[in-house]
């Protein structure tokens, strides 16, 4: 009974040990996980800053080239119809009618396009989440299935465990008093040869249960991981959503005006 006694404490005791040290190694692996990802964090930050400085640059430069263009053509143009203003009246006339109808027709055209890129994007997103919802479901529900099972076992174990020990406590009464020395001698064999079994096997399922364990935490990481994945390209895709949409913008704008300008050459031309 001591030796028995003295091989559970040296267990509970080496448990706790091991528990101690699980917990540093996970304390460990989560600050080191952050620091890496922040320091991706702050390197894509730097680059997203430099790609926008950069192309804000450019854009200026360009509209400044685009604007400065304009402008001569407008004084140029100016000047021309100060010479002609009796026969620019009916030309305006039918140039705003035709600016009006142009006008129209393109926004009708470009409404319908934007509407229809809008529908496919809801489109593949709303796809794209009910995959995503479905994925993380299932394997929740894996996991939990298995620590369902593992629980029922551990207690089934144990219940058998404790009717086991009572037995055998029955048996050793009635055998050390009916068989003496001899009986007690043999008990001590078994009994020695009992606690090894039992040290091997509790060791055997405190491993076996820290495998599982550790399987189903890196199962839970991943998931969160990719969902923090998906987050992030989602919010990358919308600012590059909103920035596409500037720069079409800016373009159809500078498109028309180029398009006015080359029907007001050809006004002065044929006037001329």
């Amino acid at each position: 009974l001591q030796a028995r006694f003295r091989a559970n404490h040296l267990c509970q005791v080496q448990h706790h040990h091991y528990m101690n040290l699980r917990q540093a190694a996970i304390s460990l692996q989560s600050a080191v996980r952050g620091w890496n990802a922040r320091k991706r964090l702050k390197q894509q930050t730097r680059a997203a800053v430099m790609i926008q400085s950069t192309w804000r640059v450019y854009f200026a430069r360009k509209t400044f080239v685009s604007m400065r263009s304009i402008t001569i053509k407008l004084q140029r143009t100016v000047r021309a119809n100060q010479l002609c203003q009796r026969m620019r009246c009916e030309y305006m006339e039918l140039k705003q009618a035709t600016v009006t109808i142009q006008s129209a027709f393109r926004g009708w055209r470009v409404r319908k396009s934007v509407s229809l890129q809008q529908k496919a994007a809801t489109t593949i997103q709303t796809t794209w989440r009910t995959y995503m919802a479905k994925k993380t479901f299932l394997s929740l529900k894996q996991a939990t299935v298995k620590l369902q099972a593992r629980f029922r076992a551990n207690h089934l174990c144990q219940v058998q465990h404790h009717h086991y020990m009572n037995l055998r406590q029955a048996a050793i009464s009635l055998q050390s008093a009916v068989r003496g020395w001899n009986a007690r001698k043999r008990l001590k064999q078994q009994t020695r040869a009992a606690i090894m079994i039992q040290s091997t096997w509790r060791v055997y399922l405190a491993r076996k249960t820290f495998v599982s364990m550790r399987r189903i935490a890196v199962k839970l990481q991943r998931i969160v991981r990719a969902n923090q994945l998906c987050r992030k390209m989602r919010h990358e895709y919308m600012e590059l959503k909103q920035a596409a949409i500037a720069i079409q913008s800016a373009f159809r704008g500078w498109r028309v005006r180029i398009d006015v300008c080359l029907q007001q050459r050809a006004a002065m031309t044929i006037q001329t």
